[in-house]
C-alpha cells in the first residue's frame, strides 16, 4: 500500500512531467533589429550582411530568433525624423543608425528603445551621449572620432604640397551640432587645424538630395584653393567619385576619407568609418543579454588608413614623396 510520502513524490513527478512539454514548447525570444541610414550602396549592403552573419554566429539566426528591418533616407536628411518615428511605432527591439543625422533622429524619437550609432564623428558634441565611458540613457555605439584627424590630414597635404596655402573643405548642409559660428564639430576642427598651420580654410557645403557638385568645385577654383578635402559627410559616400573626377578636371589635388578610397582621389587618410559597423554585433549581443545601453561604453575606432593614388598624382603632374609612399597602407598605381 503506497505511503503518503510516495504518493506525494509520484504527484510531484507527474507535475514535472506534465510541465516539461509546455516549457519546451515556449517559443524563443524573437528580436527585431532595425537599420536606419542616410543611403544605401553595394558596399554598405555588404557591411550589413556581415553584421547579420556575425550576429548569427552569436546565436541570432534570421528566421529563427531575429528579424531585420531597413530604412534609408535616400540622401534626404530631413526624412530621418519621419523614418525614426516609423521604427519606434513598429516597436522594434533595437535601432542601429549610420551617420549623425540618422543617429540624432533616432535618439530624439525614443528614450525607450536602445539606439546603437555608427559613423558619427563626435557623439558627445552632438549630444547623443553624456560621455564616451558613461553614455547614459538609451544610446551608445561606435565612433570614429579622431581629434588628430584634421591636423594629420592637413599636415599630410602640406608634406605632399609644400606650397599649400589655401584649402577648400567640402561638407554638407543640415548636419547636427552647429555652434554660434554656424560650424559643426568637425568643421571647427578643420578650421582650427588649418589656421594652426598657417593655411587659409574655405568651406563649401553640399545641399539637398541633388547637390551642385560642379558648383562646389567651381567655388574651390574661384577661391584659388591649392587642394580640396572632402569631409566625412553622408553625401561623400554617394558623390565621392564624381567630386574626385571634377576636382581632377580642374587639376585640384584631393584628400578624401579612407572609407571612400576607391575613387580617383589623390590621397585618402583617416579612420575608416565603415569599420565601425563591424563592432556592432558584440554590442547588440551585450544589450540583448541585459546590459542597459547607457552602461555600454562608446567604442572608439582609432586605426587610421592611408591610401595613395599614385596614378592620379601623376596625372596632376605631382610626385608623392617617398616617405609618404612608405607609410601608405595601399598604393594605387
Amino acid at each position: 500500500m503506497p505511503t503518503r510520502r510516495s504518493t506525494l513524490v509520484g504527484l510531484a513527478a507527474s507535475m514535472v512531467w506534465l510541465a516539461a512539454p509546455a516549457t519546451r514548447a515556449q517559443p524563443a525570444r524573437q528580436w527585431r533589429v532595425a537599420f536606419l541610414a542616410n543611403n544605401t550602396s553595394p558596399g554598405f549592403e555588404a557591411l550589413l550582411a556581415n553584421v547579420r552573419k556575425e550576429l548569427a554566429q552569436l546565436g541570432y539566426v534570421e528566421g529563427q530568433n531575429i528579424s531585420y528591418e531597413f530604412r534609408h533616407a535616400a540622401g534626404q536628411l530631413d526624412r530621418h525624423p519621419e523614418l525614426a518615428a516609423e521604427l519606434v511605432r513598429s516597436n522594434v527591439d533595437l535601432i542601429v543608425t549610420s551617420g549623425g543625422p540618422a543617429s540624432a533622429a533616432a535618439s530624439k524619437a525614443t528614450s525607450r528603445i536602445p539606439v546603437l550609432f555608427s559613423i558619427v564623428a563626435d557623439p558627445v558634441a552632438i549630444k547623443l551621449v553624456a560621455s564616451l565611458q558613461r553614455p547614459g540613457g538609451n544610446v551608445t555605439g561606435v565612433t570614429n572620432h579622431d581629434a588628430d584627424q584634421a591636423p594629420q590630414q592637413l599636415s599630410l597635404l602640406k608634406e605632399v604640397l609644400p606650397q599649400l596655402a589655401r584649402v577648400t573643405m567640402i561638407g554638407e548642409d543640415g548636419l547636427p551640432g552647429a555652434d554660434d559660428s554656424g560650424l559643426i564639430p568637425h568643421e571647427r576642427d578643420y578650421f582650427a587645424a588649418a589656421r594652426a598651420l598657417g593655411l587659409q580654410p574655405h568651406l563649401v557645403r553640399l545641399k539637398g538630395p541633388a547637390p551642385d557638385l560642379d558648383g562646389a568645385i567651381a567655388a574651390a577654383a574661384k577661391e584659388r584653393a591649392d587642394a580640396v578635402i572632402l569631409l566625412e559627410v553622408p553625401r561623400a559616400f554617394i558623390d565621392g567619385k564624381r567630386i574626385a573626377e571634377l576636382a581632377n578636371s580642374q587639376r585640384l589635388p584631393t584628400l578624401f576619407p579612407a572609407s571612400i578610397a576607391n575613387t580617383d582621389t589623390m590621397l585618402s587618410y583617416s579612420t575608416s568609418a565603415l569599420e565601425n559597423l563591424a563592432r556592432a554585433p558584440a554590442m547588440i549581443d551585450r544589450i540583448f543579454k541585459g546590459t542597459p545601453p547607457g552602461d555600454v561604453p562608446v567604442e572608439v575606432n582609432a586605426r587610421r588608413v592611408l591610401v595613395v593614388n599614385a596614378r592620379t598624382a601623376q596625372q596632376l603632374g605631382l610626385r608623392i614623396p617617398e616617405a609618404v609612399l612608405k607609410r601608405a597602407d595601399r598604393v594605387i598605381q
